[in-house]
């Protein structure tokens, strides 16, 4: 019911609006009923319009709908404002892709072990619900004690959340004692938004919601549909159209049948795009905060979790694989990962040639972990040679069409004989229309493309040679393709050649960025614990003083030379450092 269409019959029926006033039971905490006489006259004290005192009042105490019926009975009629969405209905084919993709990004958020709401996930770590889910307190005040919070997810895994929130914004002081706000002063940069970050990424595995900005603006009468667990049970998903609240833009109200549970839950337009947070139940109708509030701030947030700036960890906990000394790394990764970039990849080279590779090998797992936090628009194509590949035009392709890519076969090309390289003249040939065909394919389902190639653990041959060679120059100039190199020093290769991504901007052509791989050094371990300690609650001198403690502790007896250390030393240096880890990450905030 619009607010305007209840003012409207208000002012045309007063005599009628009086008796309908003095038919509701008392307001809440009192014992005598209102009387029109008395309101009127406090709207007159105050220098307000007194039917928009009076419909004020009424939403405050939550009877409005009441005082609705109780107008209708008497003959009034309430005209709906004009509904600006007049096609109401979700498509079919399009409910029914949205569907199964629901039940995996939805959440329960359980505080303390018990379920306290619904949220949706936003990012591969990150779930967004309302403030008032995770909330022990009051706004403005110290939430203690401090609540365990974890998500159980759609694949009903349960994941630890770190407390406080990632970034949250605070309920109106009123809305959390249940007084909706009656204008917009009343809750400014009050959203009731929290965004809770797991230890594990899992919505790389589960997917996550879409969010865009600006966010899109909900429209009167239209349908929207809420996915949320009312009361924490699974009922699937709730529809209902959305109305205008007068005075206030900073929430919608909107008539799904929800309850207790269902705050956090995500809501969703008929172009099924994510369009606000369910809030609650006020004045027997329900209330959600549009997306177009709060959806830059948590976008900043998404964009650090899709595209961390770097992984001290490959599954972000003290007992996973360890990363040290990658910088460089990481920040290509990003770098390439942007569209309309010049650098196109990495060359990964070691300062020493010899048989070991350890370190050559781990940059697939952590370029693996990086493009699973990039989501499934991105693809990573792992390609190796530890034994003679006869040809390694077609190996490619074997291995692209394997990840799901529709890459069509060369028409009229000859086979090749198990043992037979193809003729050499064709080779570089072959590569470019093999590097067009995955292009076209990654262009019409929207993805980039990566591909890793690990360093030959047999001697190339002239054809492997010349087919390696062609398809990294043809894939360089291919917008939707990404070439990390593992090793391959021998190779001489196309394409510019850059110390840094930075040294990539301005015009000119692609390439890829060289890192060299081999030692490391205390800076290295003393970045890396930084890294690895910057969201603990401790800050400032005291813990940077343990930091150059637990690197001085792990170095006792390790020989280095003019302060560099090689990989070898690396492994046992860093099970050292894990058990300081798990100590820094778990201090206590500094009083």
């Amino acid at each position: 019911m619009d607010d305007q269409a209840i003012l409207d019959a208000i002012r045309m029926n007063q005599a009628v609006a009086a008796e309908a006033i003095e038919s509701l039971p008392p307001p809440p905490g009192s014992d005598r009923p209102r009387t029109a006489a008395a309101l009127n006259g406090a709207a007159a004290i105050l220098g307000v319009d007194p039917a928009e005192y009076l419909l004020d009042q009424l939403g405050i105490d939550g009877q409005v709908t009441e005082f609705v019926g109780a107008l209708r009975a008497r003959g009034v009629r309430i005209e709906e404002e004009e509904i600006e969405d007049q096609d109401g209905n979700f498509p079919m084919d399009a409910l029914a892709a949205f569907l199964p993709r629901a039940k995996s990004f939805r959440c329960r958020i359980l505080k303390n072990g018990s379920v306290a709401g619904s949220g949706v996930l936003v990012g591969p770590r990150l779930v967004l619900t309302s403030w008032h889910v995770i909330a022990v307190a009051a706004p403005g005040q110290e939430q203690v004690p401090t609540p365990t919070l974890s998500v159980l997810l759609g694949d009903s895994t349960v994941q630890p959340a770190t407390v406080p929130p990632a970034w949250f914004s605070e309920t109106g002081d009123g809305e959390f004692n249940q007084i909706p706000p009656v204008r917009d002063a009343d809750v400014t940069d009050r959203f009731d938004v929290a965004l809770l970050a797991m230890t594990q990424p899992a919505g790389a595995r589960l997917g996550f919601v879409e969010l865009k900005s600006p966010g899109p603006q909900p429209k009167s009468g239209a349908a929207l549909a809420v996915v949320h667990f009312p009361q924490g049970v699974d009922v699937g998903v709730g529809f209902g159209k959305a109305g205008k609240i007068r005075n206030v833009t900073s929430r919608w109200r909107y008539n799904p049948t929800t309850s207790g549970g269902s705050s956090g839950g995500g809501i969703f337009n008929r172009d099924l795009d994510f369009i606000g947070v369910h809030q609650g139940n006020y004045d027997n109708g329900k209330r959600f905060v549009p997306a177009e509030m709060f959806v830059d701030q948590v976008l900043e947030r998404v964009k650090l979790d899709v595209t961390p700036p770097k992984l001290w960890s490959l599954d972000g906990t003290t007992t996973g694989k360890l990363v040290v000394g990658r910088d460089l790394f990481f920040q290509t990764i990003a770098a390439a990962g942007e569209t309309n970039k010049r650098v196109r990849g990495i060359k990964i080279k070691r300062r020493a040639l010899g048989p070991a590779t350890a370190g050559l090998a781990f940059s697939h797992d952590i370029l693996d972990q990086l493009l699973i936090l990039r989501g499934p628009s991105h693809v990573l194509v792992r390609v190796s040679q530890d034994e003679i590949v006869p040809d390694l035009v077609a190996e490619i392709r074997r291995r692209t069409q394997a990840k799901g890519l529709d890459v069509l076969e060369p028409e009229g090309e000859p086979g090749v004989a198990p043992g037979q390289a193809p003729p050499e003249t064709t080779a570089k040939d072959r590569a470019s229309v093999l590097a067009a065909s995955i292009e076209a394919a990654a262009l019409k389902t929207d993805q980039v493309v990566w591909f890793f190639f690990d360093n030959p653990g047999v001697i190339l041959s002239e054809g492997a040679r010349l087919a390696f060679e062609g398809f990294v120059d043809a894939a360089l100039v291919q917008p939707h393709l990404r070439l990390v190199i593992a090793g391959f020093e021998t190779v001489l290769l196309a394409g510019e050649e850059f110390a840094a991504p930075t040294a990539a901007e301005g015009e000119g052509m692609p390439g890829l960025v060289v890192e060299f791989l081999g030692g490391f050094q205390r800076a290295d371990l003393l970045k890396f614990l930084t890294e690895a300690t910057n969201d603990v609650p401790m800050k400032g001198p005291a813990i940077q003083a343990l930091i150059d403690y637990a690197v001085s502790r792990a170095l006792i007896g390790i020989e280095g030379v003019n302060g560099a250390y090689t990989d070898d030393q690396l492994a046992v240096v860093t099970d050292r450092l894990r058990a300081d880890l798990q100590i820094l990450r778990a201090v206590p905030p500094s009083p």
